[in-house]
């Protein structure tokens, strides 16, 4: 299925809304904890946010 050039651009500035937010926020973040996690739990803990964040942008835009 080919998409158009709307909702190609549409994917495009909610990558650049994910994007510009988490380095918004990371760029802040001072404090770094190293912990013995496994390496499924630190990519939840790093693709919720970005979901959210997507749901939250697709709800407004919408």
């Amino acid at each position: 299925m080919r998409r158009t050039i709307k909702e190609t651009l549409y994917l495009l500035l909610i990558g650049l809304a994910a994007v510009a937010i988490l380095w918004f926020i990371l760029s802040r973040i001072r404090i770094v904890v190293f912990t013995m996690i496994p390496w499924w739990v630190l990519g939840l803990m790093i693709l919720v946010p970005i979901i959210v964040i997507i749901l939250v942008i697709d709800h407004f835009i919408d």
